[in-house]
């Protein structure tokens, strides 16, 4: 049976925490609660952010101790594995641990393990091809108990580009095949899916809004984190129509060599995922992350790739209230949403 309220899904990215909790409305899920704020520091550790967030939690009437959070990256072993098939009967979620325990030289017992089939490849033989994730017990667990000492049940721990393509779900049913951008502070990945699954993932090397913001902030001679606001569009930084002009030359041809450097890599992705699985080619590139909305982005990366290409944000990925009308225009908050989906499932 389905919780009136999901736990709370909490991603902690570069520079912000965001939070979504959704509620059932009928057969479908609306947004109950959504929050955005900054984190304590790019360096904050879990022990110094989880009480916090619990606060914040509490404040802004979120329901219920359950939160559901993003998988650090720091911490997820992935590997693609050889399994026997489903129809086998084998215990494939014991050889799945084992192989990943082997493979990264981890006792099996220590290691918590999500795997999932891919597309069968022309060259594939008798085994199925399979996408693992793991995650070793004694590195969460500081995590998990930070939040526990904060009065927070933490229900799931999801790699981040499962929950980014689940909260994506409303327009991948209308996009059909599609490659996820996912435009973080301190680093960026790309994602391509094939029938809500994900069948390839890597990180987008020198893409990470930092060095994008250190570069604006050299061009126009600002601080980095006053250039990163000067990028999102939420600071002007000029005073006369002249300096305004020349600082927005500036901007967009910083954003477009940005998007050039992810388009080039998003090319050679897809090539190789073409080459690799008997899928139609992506027909469109859907941008996440903090930055989705980033002012000429997902215009300069359809330049670069020549592929249809538009940011996600919360208003058309789930039903948004009017109360928070304020973000539904917000595209950090989909890996939230995603998380509070994939925990609402999980505690059935």
């Amino acid at each position: 049976m389905y919780h009136s309220f999901t736990p709370v899904g909490v991603d902690i990215s570069g520079g912000s925490v965001n939070a979504v909790q959704l509620r059932r409305s009928g057969d479908r899920w609306a947004v109950h609660a959504a929050a955005t704020f900054p984190r304590l520091s790019g360096d904050a550790t879990s022990q110094q952010e989880a009480p916090r967030i619990a606060r914040v939690l509490r404040r802004q009437c979120f329901r219920g101790d359950r939160v559901a959070l993003c998988l650090p990256q720091e911490l997820a072993l992935a590997a693609v594995l050889d399994l026997p098939p489903a129809s086998s009967g084998a215990p494939i979620d014991r050889i799945a641990c084992a192989e990943m325990a082997r493979m990264f030289k981890r006792d099996a017992a220590t290691l918590e393990t999500a795997w999932w089939e891919l597309p069968a490849s022309a060259r594939q033989g008798a085994a199925t091809q399979c996408m693992a994730v793991a995650c070793p017990h004694d590195q969460s667990a500081p995590l998990l108990d930070a939040f526990e000492a904060a009065g927070l049940c933490v229900t799931a721990l999801t790699p981040r580009g499962i929950a980014t393509t689940r909260g994506c779900e409303q327009l991948l049913a209308s996009s059909g095949p599609a490659v996820i951008a996912d435009i973080g502070l301190l680093g960026s990945t790309l994602a391509a899916v094939h029938a809500g699954t994900i069948v390839y993932e890597r990180s987008l090397e020198g893409c990470d809004v930092r060095k994008l913001s250190e570069d604006t902030g050299s061009a126009l001679q600002l601080n980095p984190a006053i250039a990163r606001m000067v990028l999102a569009g939420s600071l002007d930084s000029a005073q006369s129509p002249e300096a305004a002009a020349i600082a927005k030359s500036a901007i967009d041809r910083l954003v477009a060599q940005f998007a050039r450097r992810i388009g080039e890599q998003l090319r050679v992705s897809i090539a190789y995922v073409g080459h690799r699985f008997p899928i139609p080619a992506p027909q469109t590139v859907l941008v996440t992350g903090e930055f989705a909305s980033l002012p000429g982005l997902s215009a300069a990366i359809a330049g670069a790739t020549q592929i249809a290409c538009r940011p996600v944000l919360l208003g058309e990925a789930t039903t948004v209230p009017p109360e928070f009308a304020h973000l539904a225009a917000q595209g950090g908050l989909i890996a939230a949403l995603g998380l509070a989906k994939t925990a609402s499932e999980a505690a059935c």
